[in-house]
């Protein structure tokens, strides 16, 4: 096997020390040969957890993403616990042997706990944000190699599809979360205020995931800028968007001139 499989089997090592146990107690790992496994249990069992505060770290710059997800899962729970299981879950397993997302799969950790009927429209919402401020950020401007006669979505636009109440439903835990931040200790103390009441699901709708907030848009602008994520031909606009082929130019002109869409 590559050195990069062993690599990451050890990396999975210094975040889960259930799978470094087991490692050592003779368990084997798919991706790793016998000799490679008889290096990593040569290894003393101490050495995996010398810096007991990695997962800490990562796990901080993780719920920074998804901090409303993260309060409703412990505030449902009332544990810690619960958030700091990711490390020994399979989606952090997969993401960091295949060299996936940490965020993805994080995200899709919470989503799996089933805690609470706005919890995943929360982490869908959250989980846009984060993308679009990794695109403005980092990434290069996506006209770059686009070809003549395609369009695709902006740089930092994201089109989701949630219940209605979900913003409602964030900002009750955010004002809660900003109270808590007023007295940090409050947090430690047997009668710390919980959850607020969230309201009731109300069916689902489109919004679009900006810079600088949530807009409500129609469903047929944000249909079509989910299905613009990569480059399509603009001669395709009519049937992305399911408009008479009369009127898709005229969408494709609006999105391009409120910076929702680049065309080449």
């Amino acid at each position: 096997m590559s050195h990069q499989d062993l690599q990451r089997v050890a990396v999975r090592m210094l975040f889960d020390p259930s799978f470094a146990a087991r490692v050592h107690a003779g368990e084997p790992v798919p991706q790793l040969s016998e000799q490679e496994m008889g290096w990593l249990r040569a290894t003393d069992p101490r050495a995996w957890t010398v810096d007991h505060q990695r997962p800490a770290r990562t796990l901080n710059e993780l719920t920074a993403e998804f901090p409303v997800s993260t309060a409703l899962v412990v505030g449902r729970t009332r544990k810690a616990s619960t958030v700091q299981a990711f490390f020994q879950s399979s989606e952090f397993h997969d993401a960091v042997q295949d060299r996936g997302s940490l965020d993805v799969a994080f995200a899709g950790y919470l989503t799996g706990l089933e805690l609470d009927p706005h919890l995943a429209d929360i982490v869908t919402l959250e989980g846009a944000q984060a993308r679009i401020r990794r695109e403005v950020e980092v990434l290069p401007s996506r006209m770059e190699g686009l070809a003549r006669g395609h369009v695709v979505r902006a740089r930092g636009v994201a089109a989701v599809n949630v219940d209605v109440a979900t913003l409602d439903a964030m900002n009750r835990i955010e004002e809660r979360l900003f109270a808590l931040r007023l007295v940090p200790a409050v947090a430690l103390a047997h009668d710390a205020p919980g959850l607020p009441d969230l309201p009731a699901r109300a069916g689902q709708s489109d919004a679009l995931v900006l810079q600088n907030g949530i807009r409500r848009l129609g469903q047929v602008v944000c249909r079509t800028l989910r299905a613009l994520e990569r480059p399509q031909p603009l001669e395709r606009m009519a049937e992305l968007s399911v408009l008479p082929a009369h009127v898709a130019p005229q969408l494709l002109e609006d999105l391009t001139r409120s910076g929702l869409a680049t065309a080449g």
